[in-house]
C-alpha cells in the first residue's frame, strides 16, 4: 500500500497555475461525477488523496471513506472521475521528478527513495506525473477546466532505464501542463497504531480498576473477620494479610508498568477510572471515523 508498513500518507495535489482553484478536488460526489478544482482545504476528505502503491500500478483514493478512486472512465470522455471500483480505468504509473522540503524553493531530482509513508514524507512534497498505461494511455492534465487524461507515446516519454533528471527534462519541455505538485499533508493510522492507541488504554484502565477491586477486596476479608472475634479474627487477619500482600505484589507489577501512563493522565486532570474510561472512551471513536 502507499504506507508501505508505515502510517499512510495524505497528499493534496496541485496544479501548478495561476488562481485560487487548483487542488484535484470532488466537488459532486456521485460515482461517475467529474472530479474538479478547488480552493486548498486540507479538511476536506474529498480533497486529501491517498496514493496507494501496488507492484505494477497506483491508485488514487480520496481520503473520505470509503476511499472511491480516482480514474478515467471512457476514453472517448478522457475526465478524470470518481470511480467505485478497482479496475484498468483507475490504475496509474506514478512518475516522480523531484522532491523537496515544503517552503523550499528548488526540487531536488535525486531525493526519492520510493516511499510514500508519513515517516518519510512529512513536511515534504513531490514534484509527479499520472501516467496510464491501460486501456488507455496517457498522462493527467491539468491543461483544461477540469483535470483529463491526455494522450501521449509513453514509451518515448519514459524510456526504460530513464533517470529522474532525464524524465523531468522531457516532461517540462514537451508536456508541462501534466507536472503536479503531491503535498504531503497528513497522515492516518497504521493498522499496527490503531491496535496499541486502542488496546493499551483499555488494558491501562483495566489494570487500574483490577487492582483498585483487589484491594478492596483484601480489606473486607479483613474487616469481615474481624467482626467475628476471637479466633475468626486470628484467621481473617492472616487470610488478609494473604490478599493484601498478594493484592499489593499485583498492584506494584501493575503500576511499575502503567506509571508512566497514568501520569499523562493525571496531567490532564483525569484522576478517576471512569474519567479515563470516557477519555479513551472518546478517543477510540475518533481513531474509528478516520479508518
Amino acid at each position: 500500500t502507499g504506507g508501505r508498513g508505515g502510517s499512510e500518507s495524505r497528499f493534496v495535489i496541485k496544479a501548478p497555475v495561476a488562481g485560487d482553484k487548483q487542488y484535484l478536488t470532488q466537488n459532486q460526489r456521485n460515482y461517475g461525477d467529474a472530479t474538479e478544482y478547488g480552493v486548498r482545504n486540507t479538511e476536506n476528505r474529498f480533497q486529501k488523496v491517498v496514493m496507494k502503491i501496488d507492484d505494477d500500478f497506483m491508485n488514487l483514493r480520496f481520503d473520505n471513506h470509503p476511499q472511491p478512486y480516482l480514474g478515467v472512465k471512457d476514453q472517448n470522455d478522457p475526465t478524470l472521475r470518481m470511480l467505485r471500483y478497482d479496475t484498468h480505468t483507475t490504475r496509474w504509473k506514478l512518475i516522480v521528478l523531484g522532491r523537496r522540503r515544503i517552503g523550499d524553493t528548488k526540487w531536488n531530482t535525486e531525493a526519492w527513495n520510493g516511499q510514500l509513508d508519513w515517516d518519510h514524507m512529512q513536511g515534504h512534497e513531490l514534484q509527479v506525473a499520472f501516467a496510464m498505461r491501460e486501456p488507455f494511455i496517457g498522462l493527467l492534465s491539468h491543461l483544461h477546466d477540469q483535470p483529463t487524461l491526455h494522450p501521449v507515446d509513453l514509451t518515448g516519454l519514459t524510456p526504460h532505464g530513464a533517470t529522474m533528471t532525464e524524465q523531468r527534462k522531457k516532461l517540462f519541455e514537451t508536456l508541462p501542463h501534466c507536472v503536479w505538485i503531491a503535498e504531503c499533508v497528513g497522515h492516518n493510522l497504521s493498522c499496527a497504531e490503531v491496535a496499541i492507541a486502542v488496546i493499551v488504554p483499555v488494558v491501562v484502565v483495566g489494570a487500574v480498576a483490577a487492582a483498585a477491586v483487589i484491594m478492596t477486596t483484601a480489606v473486607a476479608i479483613g474487616g469481615g473477620a474481624a467482626a467475628g472475634g476471637g479466633a475468626a479474627a486470628w484467621g481473617g487477619a492472616v487470610a488478609c494479610g494473604g490478599v493484601v500482600a498478594n493484592g499489593v505484589r499485583i498492584a506494584v507489577d501493575i503500576f511499575s508498568v502503567i506509571e508512566p501512563l497514568l501520569g499523562r493522565y493525571g496531567a490532564m486532570g483525569l484522576n478517576t477510572a471512569a474519567e479515563m474510561v470516557a477519555f479513551e472512551a472518546a478517543v477510540i471513536v475518533g481513531l474509528m471515523s478516520k479508518i
